[in-house]
């Protein structure tokens, strides 16, 4: 009995079989990417999102927040505070592009509240960040000191 005929036909006969796992195998492939391609689109809007607010809490904080402390004795009130946060959302609202609104409000639903939310949270590591500066040091004290 010659074992080479049956062989090949036997692996004639798979070939559909391994064309169609293959075939599985690419579709399945490319659909991972395209998401993956997606997933890494949203979270680079998220970071130019949170890059935007970090600058935008800056220079408000540079112009606005000092000048309203330095009219009211240091410190702000509750008003105040609210009227700034207002702003900042105002002005991080005018720097977004269509594409990374739509993404945004595809992440969910109240946007103006996510970014109400993110904003808190840059104000507060501002805060941090600025008490930790402020706390350090000086290394090399000038003379007198």
């Amino acid at each position: 009995m010659e074992w080479r005929p049956i062989v090949v036909q036997l692996l004639l006969g798979l070939a559909p079989l391994v064309q169609l796992v293959l075939i599985a195998a690419i579709t399945y492939g490319a659909a991972y990417l395209r998401q993956r391609y997606v997933w890494a689109k949203e979270a680079r809007t998220v970071d130019a999102v949170e890059e935007a607010l970090k600058d935008t809490v800056i220079a408000l904080q540079q112009t606005v927040v000092d000048e309203l402390k330095a009219a009211n004795g240091g410190k702000l009130s509750g008003g105040d505070a609210e009227r700034i946060k207002q702003m900042a959302l105002e002005a991080l609202l005018a720097k977004l592009t269509e594409g990374q609104m739509a993404i945004l409000q595809a992440l969910t639903d109240d946007v103006s509240a996510w970014l109400g939310d993110k904003l808190e949270r840059i104000l507060v590591e501002h805060k941090l960040d600025v008490a930790a500066v402020e706390g350090l040091a000086n290394p090399f004290p000038a003379q007198g000191e």
